[in-house]
Parts: structure tokens; sequence; C-alpha cells
């Protein structure tokens, strides 16, 4: 008889979660169910996006904590995969899996470059990009109080990529199962199976920028507007274009939803689902802060960023220069550019050493095993022993 398993979200679920979450692999081994917490632990996102939710046989989706309790007392599960963020909320979940003797297990396999710590006065100046301000102050509050309780903040097990990984103080005490990030699979799925184009083009690694449901999600305010960022997009494309003789190819965001917007791109296909395949046969990718930048790390192209005036004035500037910085790579700002900063675009180059750092500490550790993500995680949860 297969032991009981739970993933435990707070996004809607989607199809892509399905695959990401290793659900099928999961399943050779162990009965698992889909615990989605959202409509209870967020009960904003799941009004506006419950819509878009996928519900395989063994999803349940929980709307209170007596439900969420009910349902992990009965189930007898082994362990449970803790996909929640840090909030009073979840660190019950973390408490009644505690009480209950049922391991957890976080998986910190999207690893990317992070900011200094902020000081109390950037911190409280930040909230001008939020919605909901007080709600995000209490969250912050709460956040710092709750920091404090190892008891239910620490995993019994943690999925970890890259060498970054060891610096996350969640995750000190618990005892680590090394794999690789799943960006590393999609890249050699590609190399098996596809034949690399002539370079002859560039990709843009679409972020969605005005309207990811992350920004609901997080109560942050979409830090374009629609109307200035993608006609400067598209101007400098145009321009790149005739400069370069590189065509550029837009790799859409997972989410997006440019079939019903797509008249900002005017008349550009959005090809979404094939970001590794453009990735691995281009001669540059255009990128912001996206985390597909690892597709170009691990097939070793050219990365450009861009930048805009309404970009450079939010949250997210010192995210897109710190990566610039980190690659050495050109960053353009697409509201003030000129000839110069095409020609600089077309001839970009790689910083060798740059990129395989990036690979050691937030995609793959030298040494580990080159087999698909969740067949290492199913491998070496078996050789566990849990509470």
């Amino acid at each position: 008889m297969k032991k009981s398993v739970a993933l435990l979200v707070e996004s809607p679920f989607s199809e892509r979660d399905y695959q990401r979450f290793g659900v099928v692999t999961l399943q050779r081994e162990f009965d698992v169910s889909i615990l989605d917490l959202t409509s209870w632990l967020k009960p904003r996102v799941w009004k506006n996006l419950s819509h878009t939710t996928f519900a395989p046989p063994n999803y349940r989706p929980i709307s209170t904590a007596e439900q969420c309790r009910a349902d992990l007392r009965a189930n007898r599960y082994l362990f449970a995969f803790d996909y929640l963020s840090t909030s009073a909320k979840a660190n019950s979940v973390r408490g009644e899996l505690k009480r209950l003797g049922i391991a957890r297990i976080t998986v910190s396999t999207g690893l990317v470059p992070t900011l200094p710590r902020r000081n109390v006065f950037k911190q409280l100046a930040s909230l001008k990009y939020r919605t909901n301000k007080l709600a995000v102050l209490i969250s912050w509050i709460r956040k710092l109080i709750l920091a404090r309780c190892r008891i239910t903040l620490t995993p019994e097990f943690a999925v970890v990529t890259g060498t970054a990984s060891l610096h996350d103080p969640a995750i000190r005490d618990a005892k680590k199962i090394w794999a690789h990030s799943p960006d590393y699979d999609i890249f050699l799925d590609v190399g098996r199976r596809s034949q690399h184009p002539n370079n002859a083009y560039a990709v843009y690694a679409d972020e969605d920028c005005a309207f990811h449901p992350d920004f609901l999600h997080d109560n942050i305010k979409p830090f374009v507007r629609p109307e200035s960022f993608y006609p400067a997009l598209m101007h400098f494309f145009r321009e790149f274009e005739e400069k370069s003789g590189l065509a550029v190819i837009i790799a859409a965001h997972p989410r997006s939803r440019w079939e019903d917007r797509s008249e900002l791109l005017e008349g550009r296909e959005a090809v979404k689902g094939k970001t590794a395949e453009l990735m691995a046969g281009a001669a540059l990718v255009f990128a912001h802060a996206s985390t597909s930048i690892s597709f170009a790390v691990l097939s070793r192209v050219p990365l450009v960023f861009l930048t805009s005036d309404e970009m450079d004035n939010s949250f997210y500037r010192d995210e897109v220069r710190m990566r610039s910085e980190v690659f050495s790579a050109p960053l353009i700002n697409i509201d003030h550019f000129g000839d110069e900063e095409c020609r600089a675009a077309a001839v970009a180059g790689v910083d060798g050493h740059a990129y395989e750092d990036y690979r050691e500490r937030y995609i793959k550790k030298s040494g580990t095993q080159d087999i698909p993500l969740w067949d290492i995680i199913v491998s070496q949860i078996g050789a566990q022993k849990f509470p």
C-alpha cells in the first residue's frame, strides 16, 4: 500500500504547477493529495484568480483552518511539501504538521540573486510601490515576530539546488536533499530532442511586466504602465532589428495572456512554452530580471538587460541593475537609446566566469546527478527516515 503525501500550496493550482511540482513522478511511489489553501490564506487572490484553477482528481481546496486541520489529521500523511509563504496562518499549518509528526519538506529550486538586506528606512520607503499598504506593513511586523519561531519555521528536509541555498537561515538545520533547478531539466530535454537554429535572431524574455498575476498576490503595483512601456519596447526592437539584422522573438511568460492584448505587441507573435528552445538557438537574449535567464546561462548565450524610466522609478530598478552587474552585461534604457546602444547589444558577449558562477550558485551544484529533478527527490525521499 502506498504511503500518503501532501502538497501545500497557496496560489490557485495550475497545470504548470502539476508539472513543476512533480505530481506524476511522486504518484509512482505515493498517494499524492494537493491541498490548495489559497481561499483561506490568500482570499483576495482566490477571489480574483480561482477561475484559473486546474483541479486534477487528487486536488482539494481548503477554505478554513478547521478544514485544514481535519484533512491533515485524517489522512496520515508521511510528509508534506511546503510551498507556503511566511504568515501566522501558514505557521499554524506548520505547527500542526509538527504536532502530527508529519515531516515537512521545502523545495528551494527557484534560486536567484538577492539584493542586500534593506535598512528600516528603505523598507518603509518601498511601501510607495505597494497596494494595501497597511496590510503589507502589518504583514512585515508579523514576519519579524515569526522569524523567531524556529520550531515552526525549520523544516525537517529541504530540497536544494545551487550553493546559494546554504545561506538560507530558514533551512540551516534541515537535512539537505541536493538536486537542481527545474530549468535544468528543461535544458537537458531540449538538448536531447532539438537541433539549435542558426542563431539569426534575438529573444526577449517576457515578464508580463504590466499584468503579471503576482502583483495581485503580493500587493504590488505594476512597475510599468502598458500604454507607455510597450510602445517604447516595440520601438527599441524595431531600431535594434534595423541596426543588427537580427529579428526579435518574444518568449511569452507562461502565465501571460497576450492573445487578449495582442495590439500592445504591434503584430509581433508571443511564443508561449518554447522559451528554452528559443534561447538555446539565439544570438542574444534581452531580459529584465526573469528567472528564465537560466536558459541563456546554460546555453551560454549573451545577455542584454533592458530597463525604462518607469522601471527605474520602481522597486524593480535594483533587481535589473544587479543582474546586469552579475553578468557584466549591457544595460539599456528603452526610453533613451541610440545607435550606439543597439550596436553594443548586437555584439554583447559571454563572461564565462560569471556564467559558471551563476550556474553553481543558483542552478546546479557541481557533482549532482544529471537525471530529472523529481527522480532525484523521490529516490532521496525513499532513503530518508521520517519522524
